[in-house]
């Protein structure tokens, strides 16, 4: 295992003899505590969530921008790591993010997630139609950020702490806003795709093209909350990524031995 690989990602101390393991991708402007409790929540399971450059414990370190360069990172990162079953799940941008990794992967011949569970995010072929955000200056992003309900009042009226966060946040927003979605194979894995039906960013609609993205079984689940019912609605989440794993578990139940 590479030395450098812990940084990149985190189980918060527990879980690592788990027989499958549990990737997370934060949204954007998120960081690896949003999955804090997730180890607890799903016993059986290793949640390791990924540490990205730019933000919390990583604060220091340049954000990558560019969706290629961040993949190819994680790619080499993640690799010591796929020596037991394991899936997937992002939220918003976290989504892109885990259904461009599993490309890379499968690209470099490596072992492919037993399934991608998506949060909050469109189908990749589809573009934002909101405002881009990365190219702003710092008070005109600022401003934009508040149509996005994640980031409490306090964060955004603080100059100091939007100084110290804005260049993360800019670099995220790039990760999409300058993504291009291009057609390959589609991956073989089942992908499940959570959306909230009271979302004021996506539209359900916008979900319809995940259908394509895999020649297995592809399937949209709806929840009663906004963009970020991971944060809102995460115990409802949660059992449903329980019941997903726990599909997974009997397939691979040899391992445990």
């Amino acid at each position: 295992m590479s030395r450098h690989t812990p940084l990149w990602f985190t189980d918060f101390g527990q879980g690592a003899d788990a027989p499958i393991r549990l990737f997370t991708f934060a949204h954007a402007g998120g960081g690896a505590s949003v999955f804090s409790n997730w180890n607890k929540a799903l016993p059986g399971v290793h949640v390791l969530a990924a540490r990205l450059p730019g933000r919390e414990s990583r604060i220091a370190e340049t954000a990558h921008s560019a969706m290629d360069t961040l993949t190819d990172a994680l790619a080499e990162q993640i690799a010591p790591r796929l020596d037991r079953p394991f899936v997937f799940y992002g939220h918003s941008l976290g989504g892109l993010i885990a259904f461009e990794l599993a490309h890379r992967l499968r690209e470099l011949g490596l072992r492919q997630p037993e399934r991608l569970l998506i949060g909050a995010y469109r189908s990749p072929d589809r573009k934002s139609p909101h405002p881009q955000l990365h190219a702003l200056t710092d008070t005109d992003l600022v401003t934009g950020l508040k149509r996005y309900d994640s980031m409490p009042q306090s964060i955004i009226g603080s100059p100091e702490l939007m100084a110290l966060l804005t260049p993360m946040l800019r670099a995220d927003f790039s990760l999409f806003e300058t993504y291009t979605y291009r057609e390959r194979t589609p991956l073989d894995r089942p992908i499940v795709v959570y959306y909230g039906n009271d979302d004021r960013m996506i539209e359900p609609a916008e979900m319809d093209g995940w259908r394509t993205k895999s020649n297995a079984h592809v399937r949209l689940h709806p929840i009663d909350a906004g963009h970020f019912f991971h944060l809102g609605n995460e115990t409802e989440l949660l059992e449903l990524v329980a019941k997903e794993m726990r599909c997974i578990m009997p397939v691979h139940s040899a391992h445990k031995a």
